[in-house]
């Protein structure tokens, strides 16, 4: 009888997230962000990526694109600026509708909740990790699906027993 352990066997490959389909689209300032969102969005597959030219104001980039993304992802100094970019998003005619990512500087708890109250669908760093970007297109993913359904018919109280 040996006292060696056999490690498990760990493969050198990485599953890669499918997203099928998600199109998605960034307008960011900083190159670093640039950098962080490029290498998850990398790793993923069956989505189409885009970037509007750096510096470029949310509103402006989103005009640039001849259809809505089913994610958009844009850069913020602050969460004030943010709020007042959520704001022409959302209220502007024709305004974005669909899963919406604001990226700041070390996002707060206070900072989160108020731009999600905002209209934020996700609030993420300006440098955030692959795994955050993932779960964030994979919750714009499951809501593009959704988008456009109709919605069930309420429960009838006629049916009650």
């Amino acid at each position: 009888m040996s006292d060696t352990i056999d490690a498990p066997r760990v493969s050198a490959h990485f599953d890669t997230a499918v997203l099928n389909d998600l199109t998605v689209f960034a307008a960011v300032s900083e190159r670093e962000t640039h950098e962080a969102l490029k290498t998850a969005f990398d790793e993923m597959e069956g989505a189409a990526f885009d970037f509007a030219p750096m510096g470029m104001v949310p509103v402006a980039a989103l005009k640039t694109q001849p259809k809505s993304p089913d994610a958009f992802f844009f850069e913020a100094r602050d969460e004030e600026q943010a709020s007042n970019w959520l704001q022409a998003l959302r209220a502007s005619p024709g305004g974005y509708y669909r899963h919406l990512v604001v990226l700041i500087p070390s996002p707060t708890k206070t900072a989160t909740i108020h731009l999600l109250q905002r209209g934020a669908d996700d609030v993420l760093s300006t440098r955030p990790d692959s795994i955050e970007i993932t779960r964030t297109l994979a919750r714009a993913q499951a809501s593009s699906r959704d988008f456009g359904a109709p919605k069930p018919a309420d429960p009838s109280e006629d049916n009650a027993t």
